[in-house]
């Protein structure tokens, strides 16, 4: 699993979250790659956490995540803020050597 697949899955998750229909396609756009792109990251990172994220949706009126999808939106975008912050914080300190 990469970063990148955490990013992109957390973006799909949140989007479907407010707006089911396309949220894989819009994610897909948002990021500029392939739907199927998107399905392989959401792939890895559920294989990874061993979960699946999102439900197999039989009608509109279903939830479009699963409890753990749920709680990956909830808690991913502190996640991803700090990672990025991580990285900040070692690049600087790369440039001071």
């Amino acid at each position: 699993m990469r970063m990148i697949d955490v990013q992109m899955v957390w973006d799909a998750a949140d989007i479907v979250s407010k707006q089911p229909r396309g949220a894989r396609s819009r994610t897909a756009e948002k990021h500029g790659v392939s739907r199927a792109t998107i399905t392989e990251a959401v792939k890895r990172v559920e294989a990874a956490f061993n979960v699946r994220l999102f439900a197999k949706a039989r009608s509109d009126k279903e939830e479009p995540l699963t409890a753990p999808g749920r709680a990956f939106v909830d808690h991913g975008k502190t996640f991803l803020e700090s990672f990025q912050l991580l990285r900040k914080l070692v690049q600087d300190a790369q440039n001071l050597d």
